[in-house]
C-alpha cells in the first residue's frame, strides 16, 4: 500500500528543498545563526495523489518532542528553551485509515536542524 510522503520543504529563511524519499535530514547549522525571538515559518507539501483528509501532519521540537504545530504550517517565535547548536525541528506524515505505519507511528519524517543561539 502506498503511503503519503512529503514532496517539498521550505522555510522563512530561504530554503526550498524538492524531496523524493521517506526520510530526508537537512543541517542548516552553517547557513545562519538564529536566536531568541526570531519567528521561524516551515511548510511543507505532501504527494498530491494523496487528499489532505488522508493523513495528519506533526510538527515536533526533538529536545522536548513537543508539538509546535499540526497541518502543512508551522511557524513560531523562537525562545530561551530552543537554545541549541543543533536544534532540530522534525515534522512527520502520519496516514490515517491504516492500522500500522511504515516507522511505527509516522510513515515519513523530514528533520530539519538550525543552529540557535542565545545573543549573549
Amino acid at each position: 500500500m502506498k503511503r503519503p510522503f512529503f514532496t517539498r520543504f521550505y522555510d522563512s529563511l530561504g530554503h526550498d528543498e524538492h524531496l523524493q524519499l521517506i526520510f530526508h535530514e537537512f543541517n542548516y547549522t552553517k547557513n545562519r545563526t538564529l536566536h531568541p525571538g526570531e519567528t521561524l515559518s516551515l511548510q511543507v507539501e505532501v504527494d498530491t495523489s494523496f487528499k489532505p483528509d488522508d493523513y495528519d501532519i506533526e510538527w515536533r521540537a526533538s529536545l522536548q518532542q513537543k508539538l509546535l504545530a499540526t497541518g502543512p504550517r508551522c511557524s513560531f517565535i523562537l525562545d530561551d528553551s530552543h537554545v541549541h547548536i543543533q536544534f532540530n525541528i522534525s515534522a512527520f506524515v502520519i496516514a490515517n485509515k491504516v492500522n500500522t505505519h511504515i516507522h511505527g507511528t509516522y510513515d515519513g519524517r523530514l528533520n530539519i536542524i538550525y543552529k540557535v543561539l542565545s545573543p549573549e
